[in-house]
């Protein structure tokens, strides 16, 4: 048998092994989405823009949104992978991974795999590695906190969600498919959070398609065959 040639790819195709850090990611896209907002005389419209709508116009309307642009802008909105517990870091948010479960229609895919070649400078495989998939369903529970009044947090909850919806394709680019999201009305966890902190939650759901190595094999060249006869 000769040896096997394969066209040149890129074996960088595969960008990651291993369960993605979703939360990690989320965390990223927020801060990213805060220093455009506050860097953007564009942003305030675009994300509050409705306020001005003749329903609400008399109520709130063009001054409310310089108010609000004005508050994120001068405030230091940390973020953090736990839940706050002291106040005086208000207004925060909070990041947890709630659940990552395998999914039960697709766990097939740990037995289907495809090969990562390295190849050598003839374009001959070297060797070959199995690269397996796990598919989860990763729930990501995002916590906005204020203390003091709940209005902060319904303003920074409508530029969260307009965060998430605008950069979508960051998440698909990354593996993470079909991001959806629920929001809750106003509460507080007593048992995490200090009893003056008004808090709504988001949770994110994404399709994750982790990939691993399985094992890395040399290539067999050559098979010699001895027959013997009696």
């Amino acid at each position: 048998m000769g040896t096997y040639v394969y066209p040149n790819e890129e074996t960088e195709s595969i960008k990651y092994y291993g369960v993605y850090p979703v939360d990690f990611l989320i965390e990223s896209v927020l801060e990213d989405g805060l220093d455009w907002f506050r860097s953007n005389p564009e942003a305030p419209n675009l994300v509050f823009g409705h306020l001005v709508n003749p329903l609400l116009s008399a109520k709130y309307g063009q001054s409310k949104i310089a108010e609000i642009s004005e508050y994120i802008r001068s405030k230091k909105i940390r973020i953090f992978q736990s839940f706050p517990l002291d106040g005086e870091q208000s207004p925060c948010v909070s990041i947890n991974l709630s659940s990552s479960t395998e999914n039960i229609a697709t766990a097939g895919l740990n037995d289907y795999y495809e090969d990562d070649d390295v190849l050598g400078s003839d374009d001959s495989i070297v060797s070959r590695t199995e690269v397996g998939y796990t598919s989860l369903s990763d729930n990501v529970l995002i916590g906005i906190h204020a203390v003091g009044g709940s209005d902060i947090v319904k303003y920074l909850y409508m530029l969260f969600l307009y965060i998430l919806n605008s950069q979508r394709e960051v998440f698909e680019e990354e593996g993470l498919l079909n991001l959806t999201y629920s929001a809750t009305d106003m509460s507080r966890l007593n048992e995490y959070l200090p009893s003056n902190m008004y808090s709504r939650f988001i949770t994110v759901n994404v399709l994750n398609f982790a990939r691993f190595k399985k094992r890395t094999m040399p290539i067999i060249e050559s098979i010699e065959l001895t027959a013997e006869y009696e």
